[in-house]
């Protein structure tokens, strides 16, 4: 999918599972900007962000 335009989401989570952004970014396909909580480190190594 490609936009014209930047979008910016937010999506708040009281738990810090994984399984929260990997869910959001299932399907997800460009630039991924998150702040340094480790506990996204997974989603920047090489297939990190993958579910399957």
């Amino acid at each position: 999918m490609h936009h014209d335009s930047p979008i910016v989401t937010f999506d708040f989570s009281q738990s810090n599972a994984k399984s929260r952004p990997a869910a959001i970014l299932q399907n997800y396909q460009g630039y991924l900007q998150a702040d340094t909580y480790t506990g996204y480190d997974h989603l920047f190594e090489p297939g990190g962000g993958e579910t399957n």
